[in-house]
């Protein structure tokens, strides 16, 4: 019983000089986490939501939805319901042909759909040859009508292309002039309709964002097409969202984020390799239901009204009332941030604390502990403590021989 309670108590002994010499010894060191904390929802990052809905499709299918510059920039997330999964996408980069729209006789179409109907026109350059638009005469004799071809910029070609319904009548004549700062100038005279300008009108090559083409008719016209064969460099970069989606499920698209989401995504497929593809027209947007301010340093303070929206300091301290926190500057110019700095108004980039009190040497005036002072003073407990230890072990063992 006396050698068990003698063992107990060594133990006991040689357990707290330990935890003495590792109190006296250790140096701490501050570093400030910035990790934004982890969330079952990474889409509450974002401030806006389009509801794609689910596609009419049997297979998996890549979906494109043309966007604007300002969304391709942005960071986007889908989601796919009721899998819950995080579907990949990327933005594809395609030139396209300068947009344009038709105009006849001054009036301004409507380019939306459910206006196509008052305004017929929008069939002219709806790159659809099954849709088309009448010009009928009111009365006997020749009549004129001028269309107006305006694009989004100007635009370079040599070739007006125009295509007729099959046995509709010809106009009698053609002419074409452009409007460079509010000046009509002719590129086409009028002149016969024949042969030669039964597809196409051509003309020396020309810049310019506004064209008018003028027939001359005493049938009615039967117009399925017109615009213009542009050069080369008359294209813009048009940006498609792409992404995989699979039949029965239903799709939310993700924009506009405050801060960047931690996303994960399974394997990434190549859409080059997928034949079924559909495009898709992006819906208006909606705020985002799951959106909650972002707080990434988690100090109860949202980025937006925190002065220091990385670092933690609930307490919002900025001493010298420059909007920015004192815990992310750096009074003392050492590289080290208030927060971290162990000596915050004396530079010690080195941030050396020889007596391990969180007090750097460059700004310690004194020793606070005896230990401190004494450096050695641990080591010799702990060399005393295991004298006591092996003599009381020693005496043990005599007692039971």
């Amino acid at each position: 019983m006396i050698k068990k309670f003698l063992l107990f108590s060594s133990v006991l002994l040689l357990f707290f000089v330990a935890i003495s010499l590792s109190f006296a010894q250790g140096e701490m060191s501050y570093e400030e986490s910035r990790t934004i904390p982890p969330t079952d929802n990474p889409f509450r990052a974002f401030r806006t939501m389009y509801d794609l809905g689910s596609f009419d499709i049997t297979v998996p299918t890549v979906i494109k939805i043309p966007i604007t510059n300002e969304l391709r920039v942005q960071q986007m997330a889908i989601n796919e319901i009721p899998s819950q999964q995080h579907i990949y996408s990327n933005v594809r980069i395609e030139e396209i042909p300068v947009p344009y729209y038709v105009i006849s006789d001054g009036v301004t179409l409507a380019r939306t759909q459910d206006q196509v109907e008052v305004f017929p026109e929008a069939f002219l350059y709806d790159q659809n040859y099954s849709s088309y638009v009448q010009y009928d005469i009111p009365s006997e004799g020749t009549h004129e009508t001028t269309w107006t071809l305006r694009y989004e910029m100007p635009v370079k070609s040599q070739l007006l292309e125009y295509v007729f319904d099959k046995n509709s009548a010809l106009p009698s004549t053609v002419s074409l002039s452009i409007v460079k700062n509010g000046v009509k100038q002719i590129l086409v005279a009028t002149k016969p309709f024949n042969n030669d300008t039964l597809l196409s009108l051509r003309f020396p090559e020309t810049t310019a964002q506004e064209w008018m083409l003028t027939f001359s008719y005493d049938q009615p016209l039967r117009i399925l097409e017109l615009g213009l064969s542009l050069s080369p460099v008359s294209t813009i970069e048009s940006y498609l969202l792409q992404f995989l989606a699979r039949p029965d499920n239903h799709y939310y698209l993700y924009a506009d984020p405050e801060t960047n989401a931690q996303i994960y995504y399974g394997e990434q497929p190549n859409f080059s390799l997928i034949s079924n593809t559909l495009s898709f027209s992006l819906p208006n947007a909606l705020a985002n239901p799951y959106y909650q301010p972002s707080d990434q340093d988690s100090d109860g303070i949202i980025d937006q009204n925190d002065n220091c929206p990385r670092i933690s300091n609930p307490d919002q301290f900025d001493i010298n009332a420059n909007g920015k926190g004192d815990a992310c500057e750096d009074f003392d110019g050492d590289g080290i941030l208030n927060r971290a700095d162990n000596c915050p108004d004396h530079p010690n980039s080195s941030q050396r604390d020889s007596d391990g009190d969180k007090i750097g040497d460059q700004c310690d005036p004194d020793e606070s502990r005896l230990t401190e002072r004494l450096a050695w003073l641990p080591w010799a407990g702990i060399v005393l403590g295991f004298g006591i230890v092996l003599g009381l072990l020693k005496t043990t063992m005599k007692k039971e021989r």
